[in-house]
């Protein structure tokens, strides 16, 4: 018997955006899994402008808390997988919140994606 996974995109939105104004910090991401079931993120892509910094969320607990790079692009995220540190397990929601400290108001995007799974 094999496990078959139910894509992300079936329960929300994989690619996500926010404007934020200027000296603000915003929601760009979130996703929830519905109850009783896991997740597994495989792909991570997002943009960056230099001096602000994305906090990348899991479950309520920070994995970054000052990201100040883009991990993959939204056009071709990075893959995570056994061998570089991936997947990363989810149980309840996915967040990722930026942090705008220029002059001006910038566009911020985030790209989660991966498989759900029921909880055993």
């Amino acid at each position: 018997m094999s496990l078959v996974g139910i894509p992300f995109s079936q329960y929300f939105k994989v690619h996500q955006y926010a404007t934020i104004p200027a000296n603000s910090t915003a929601r760009v991401f979130y996703g929830k899994l519905p109850n009783s079931q896991v997740g597994f993120i495989y792909k991570i892509g997002n943009n960056y402008h230099s001096g602000s910094t994305l906090r990348w969320i899991i479950d309520g607990a920070d994995v970054e808390k000052e990201i100040e790079r883009q991990i993959g692009s939204v056009d071709r995220p990075a893959q995570f997988n056994m061998e570089n540190g991936g997947p990363w397990l989810v149980k309840d929601y996915i967040e990722f919140t930026a942090t705008n400290n220029s002059s001006e108001e910038l566009v911020f995007e985030v790209l989660v994606d991966g498989l759900i799974y029921e909880a055993r």
